[in-house]
């Protein structure tokens, strides 16, 4: 998402000059050099400087050192990233491209742990949790990295087993903001062939915003997360790696900006908080114990398993990763923005996620390098709605009537792919790198909303135009295989769409063509050509029952980007530079 722009076809060019990167090493009684950063941006590990990719990086010691305990705060440090956690939803942006907060989205930039695709934005709200290195590639990856990379891709990894054994307790404290966190780390080997690392994390906060209404700070979090990690060299040519993780993340609070500050709505606020000033984050709920004034709160948990196989094959390296994801969470927001017990909603969400790769490298120091894979992903998504809105507290009728608003979205996706890249070495000095890549994906989906009359709480409607600009919603419909029934709110009256296409299916031809040079033995230059694509699919938001719009088409991108990488002062200084401009169809917005 560029701009909220209700378009249904958007492109935009987007060009900059990135001249950042700029380090110096600092000074010592030996020759001071920085030191060699080497990255997996190509799946191969290689230095930094060699890599004709725009990365950031960010490894194991500076995230300790700066005290980085999530994305969004590790985002401060990377040049043109923006990771925030919203109220509908996380958002992940490089170089101004992400996704909007619709449930039904696809992420314009890709999460990948430990090589492991992770295909909500909500994994962002997880724990750092014993990082040895992050990195950022911008710009479209989808050779490498598939679909939904159209902006760039995050690359995580974590640590695994030391060599020899080790135990860590560390802890934090800052005062300001009542935080606190401790994290306990055991590693080591257990045999001649069996290693194991275990981590546990607890981190708390009573939050940097002042609800002035409650008398209480907030954003509050509680963050519990442990990972068991073993290594096994099963033989001289097969390295196993078996790793699990489990977390839960609770919030209390949220902050909200008021964006259209008119006399009339800051007067609205400052009736319920005389202090109320417009322009800062402001967050509220009654001290009352009915559930639309309770706390806002948003409560997530996940399961995370991968499996890596690596086996040598003469010179040759085959390369198994295996993943699955169960990921959860539930929020509840009071959004009516007053004292008054009048209206909230609130969501749930189930993910469950398997992926594998297989990948096959040749070896380094060839004059023709390459690598070749294919690569499997399934998901079962299921999102739930319901809003809840007392009518009387809005002065709508007396008495206690309630009126709410259920929906169920629930969608089966598959994607599998095969790619290869190579490089060709020209001369010592100039290299030709191509990758292409074919994917299929296929999409379905079933979904209903309901409301209920706030008079009868029947399936009724007939008081459904009164209350439609609370809720939001405007029909009753099902979305399914059988067809589309809509119905209408007032007059309850159904139709019914037999010819209605609850499934989706596209396929995608998406590579790249680099040429690289090495104009010097400390300065490498690029040029890049590279297209990809974030998947179609249904639209969740979609509370009006429009068949329509019920779906949305794939978004695409084109774009190129030329660059340099230097090593100065004797490699006491570096300057890495890019200018890109990239082109994208169908923005989902």
């Amino acid at each position: 998402m560029l701009h909220p722009e209700a378009v249904r076809r958007l492109r935009t060019r987007l060009s900059s000059m990135i001249a950042f990167g700029l380090l110096f090493a600092a000074g010592s009684q030996a020759q001071p050099m920085l030191e060699e950063v080497l990255v997996t941006a190509t799946k191969r590990e290689v230095g930094l400087q060699d890599v004709p990719i725009a990365v950031s990086v960010m490894n194991a010691e500076r995230i300790q050192e700066q005290g980085i305990g999530s994305l969004d705060e590790l985002a401060v440090f990377m040049p043109n990233v923006h990771i925030a956690e919203a109220g509908g939803g996380d958002q992940l942006f490089i170089r101004g491209v992400g996704s909007g907060v619709n449930y039904g989205f696809e992420q314009s930039v890709g999460t990948f742990i430990d090589g492991v695709y992770f295909g909500r934005g909500q994994a962002s709200r997880s724990s750092f949790l014993d990082v040895a290195r992050v990195e950022v590639l911008k710009g479209p990856q989808s050779t490498l990295f598939g679909k939904n990379t159209i902006a760039g891709a995050i690359n995580i990894t974590t640590a695994g087993p030391s060599e020899e054994f080790e135990g860590q307790l560390e802890g934090s404290i800052e005062p300001e903001f009542d935080h606190w966190s401790t994290t306990l780390t055991l590693s080591g080997p257990l045999t001649d062939s069996l290693g194991a690392r275990v981590v546990v994390k607890r981190d708390e906060s009573d939050g940097y915003m002042d609800n002035r209404l409650l008398k209480q700070d907030e954003v509050q979090s509680e963050d519990t997360v442990g990972r068991i990690v073993l290594d096994w060299m099963a033989s001289e040519n097969l390295d196993v790696r078996l790793k699990y993780e489990r977390g839960e993340s609770d919030r209390i609070g949220r902050q909200n900006m008021i964006s259209i500050a008119t006399d009339f709505s800051i007067g609205r606020y400052r009736e319920a908080d005389p202090d109320f000033v417009p322009g800062f984050g402001y967050d509220k709920s009654a001290a009352n114990p009915d559930v639309r004034s309770q706390d806002d709160f948003h409560d997530s948990q996940w399961d995370i398993a991968t499996l890596t196989l690596e086996y040598a094959l003469g010179e040759h390296t085959l390369k198994s990763i295996t993943g699955y994801v169960d990921y959860q969470f539930d929020n509840y927001l009071d959004v009516d923005y007053g004292p008054l017990a009048f209206l909230a909603r609130g969501r749930d969400e189930q993910h469950e996620q398997f992926t594998q790769e297989l990948l096959l490298t040749s070896p380094v120091g060839d004059r023709l390098e390459y690598l070749a894979g294919v690569f499997y992903q399934s998901e079962d998504l299921q999102h739930d709605r319901y809003t809840d809105a007392i009518l009387s507290a809005a002065g709508i009728g007396t008495g206690n009537f309630d009126a709410s608003g259920t929906g169920e979205f629930q969608q089966d996706s598959e994607t599998w792919s095969a790619f290869t890249q190579f490089t060709w070495h020209v001369s010592d000095s100039l290299r030709v790198i191509g990758g292409l890549r074919y994917s299929d994906d296929q999409k379905e989906f079933d979904k209903f909303l309901v409301t209920n009359d706030p008079f009868t709480t029947n399936e009724n409607n007939t008081l459904g135009g009164l209350y439609d600009g609370l809720l939001n919603f405007s029909t009753d419909h099902e979305f399914n295989s059988s067809g589309a029934t809509v119905c209408t709110t007032v007059a309850y009256v159904c139709t019914f769409d037999p010819g209605f296409d609850n499934q989706r299916s596209e396929d995608h031809w998406t590579g790249d063509i680099t040429v690289q040079w090495d104009a010097s033995d400390t300065v490498m230059t690029y040029a890049k050509v590279a297209n990809g694509y974030k998947a179609g699919g249904f639209d969740e938001d979609n509370t009006r029952g429009r068949t329509d719009v019920a779906e949305y088409e794939d978004e695409t991108v084109q774009g190129v980007e030329v660059g340099a990488k230097m090593d100065l002062w004797d490699g006491r200084a570096r300057l890495n530079v890019a200018a890109f401009y990239n082109e994208f169809d169908d923005v989902q917005v």
